[in-house]
């Protein structure tokens, strides 16, 4: 699994503390999780929002 970010999306945001970042540098990179995480992201359902929702924007 991996991060998409549309074209559209806000291109920075402030973080806590004011620290700004760009979301268009997440673009690609692979989702991580603490190995302990019980909760994962269902493919199906973000298959879904690529489908139904992320491609309209």
């Amino acid at each position: 699994m991996r991060i998409r970010v549309a074209q559209s999306d806000i291109a920075e945001s402030i973080l806590p503390g004011g620290l700004n970042f760009k979301l268009s540098e997440l673009h690609g990179r692979p989702l991580s999780f603490d190995p302990q995480a019980t909760l994962r992201p269902d493919p199906t359902h973000l298959a879904w929002h690529r489908r139904e929702i992320f491609a309209r924007s």
